[in-house]
């Protein structure tokens, strides 16, 4: 079948090219990685959703997104197959690997392990993410061959969505459930299409709607996004008892969707990582010690490489704690050619 939101024929994608990296001075590099590797981060395994605790399709399911292990681990990048490519909000993920479908009488509980954590650092206040399988609409008409004619540009609107209806719950322990605020649940499966090159643990700004993105290329989008990587956010504060009153949540494990009416079709569940500026790295070349202040929830690991391709830790992970971080390389007789990063990581449980 062909992707989604297009006709009867594949749209043509250049191939993705890559380029022999260039060496650097080694204090150049040096210098380099340690910003970029600290401004970026490298994220660890487990911070999606790790185990499905229980799956119901709904009562009138008759999709073929039934298949609850590809809930788990990362959003969509890449669809694969013939009318396959990069994931982006003009071109989302489809194929039942991809996606898992709940409609009205359906659940699904998720289990996080390390947990959701609600922390002040989180960018938007939001604690974790839902990516879907909806996707921009593309307005420009195609030429003979299937291809859009001119720069493809969205209206704004979606496809991929339709009304629903239901509940988000948490829960410590998987017996006693609490009920995110349902006034302030935004719409599963609705924006933000998932961004394949995107940040997973980033949220978009939730106070943008369809709307702004009315008259945007894929490449406009895509910086409207922030470096982030789609999704709907949700925040642990929300929770609340049945009386309205809200209930302070320091972290759960185990997250519940109940469907009423409608359907919707989800790829993925993500934490949200602490938004953490890139700190100043000071370097020492006689010493080979970078240095640099810590942040609280994140990891440091130091890497050595010779060719820029293959790296190798150089000791362990170094916690952050807001105060200076010293990561040097103590091995000897190995010092030509060189060349350092550091990894920055979110700790999700500390």
């Amino acid at each position: 079948m062909p992707p989604p939101g297009t006709a009867e024929a594949p749209i043509e994608r250049d191939p993705v090219k890559s380029n022999s990296p260039i060496l650097l001075p080694k204090l150049a590099v040096l210098a380099l990685l340690a910003l970029l590797a600290l401004s970026g981060g490298v994220r660890a395994h487990a911070q999606f959703a790790t185990r499905v605790l229980h799956y119901h399709p709904g009562t009138k399911n008759t999709t073929v997104y039934t298949n609850p292990p590809v809930i788990l681990g990362e959003p969509s990048r890449v669809t694969p197959g013939e009318w396959g490519g990069p994931v982006t909000p003009f071109y989302p993920a489809y194929l039942p690997s991809q996606l898992l479908s709940i409609t009205g009488g359906g659940s699904l509980t998720l289990e996080f392990d390390p947990p959701i954590r609600n922390l002040p650092g989180h960018r938007f206040g939001f604690d974790f993410l839902v990516f879907g399988g909806t996707g921009f609409m593309v307005t420009n008409d195609l030429d003979p061959d299937w291809n859009f004619i001119g720069i493809p540009t969205t209206d704004g609107s979606l496809f991929g969505v339709e009304p629903l209806t239901g509940r988000v719950q948490v829960s410590t322990n998987g017996i006693d459930f609490i009920t995110l605020d349902p006034k302030r649940i935004p719409s599963l499966g609705d924006v933000f299409p998932t961004e394949g090159t995107g940040d997973f643990h980033r949220p978009v700004d939730q106070t943008f709607n369809p709307a702004r993105f009315a008259g945007m290329t894929l490449q406009q989008v895509q910086k409207a996004y922030d470096g982030a990587g789609g999704g709907v956010g949700f925040d642990l504060d929300w929770a609340q008892d049945a009386s309205g009153n809200p209930i302070p949540l320091a972290s759960v494990s185990i997250v519940r969707l109940e469907i009423d009416s409608g359907e919707v079709e989800l790829d993925a569940f993500a934490l949200v990582a602490t938004d953490t500026p890139a700190p100043e790295v000071r370097l020492d070349p006689k010493t080979r010690e970078i240095e640099f202040t810590g942040q609280p929830h994140w990891t440091y690991t130091l890497e050595a490489s010779a060719n820029l391709v293959t790296w190798t830790p150089i000791g362990e992970a170094v916690p952050g704690t807001g105060a200076p971080v010293r990561l040097e390389d103590p091995r000897t007789g190995i010092l030509a050619g060189q060349f350092y990063r550091v990894l920055a990581t979110p700790d999700f449980r500390r």
